[in-house]
């Protein structure tokens, strides 16, 4: 069953996501698309101080971890939280830094 959800996982990142900067610890920075993801208030402003992104586990070489950075709409974001499904599919979660 993981094979269809994979898919979708994949065609959503593909019409709806987003081209992000990821930098994992001293390691240069990469370009990730993923679907940002901005449900509540704190994270709805255009500079919010929160926001969640959606991205394929795939796309990275190493897992993506607390303290990675995020470069989104001339934003920099530090994850805080990662989420894993069982399908392939990772949520982070991200603090605009200061």
């Amino acid at each position: 069953m993981a094979d269809p959800f994979a898919a979708l996982n994949k065609a959503c990142v593909k019409t709806f996501g987003t081209a992000v900067s990821y930098q994992q610890g001293t390691d240069a920075p990469f370009a990730v698309m993923g679907v940002v993801m901005k449900d509540s208030d704190e994270e709805r402003h255009r500079e919010g101080l929160y926001a969640r992104l959606f991205v394929g586990l795939a796309d990275f070489t190493t897992h993506p971890e607390h303290g990675d950075v995020v470069g989104l709409d001339g934003v920099t974001y530090t994850v805080f939280e990662v989420n894993v499904d069982s399908m392939g599919g990772i949520v982070l979660s991200m603090r605009a830094a200061a």
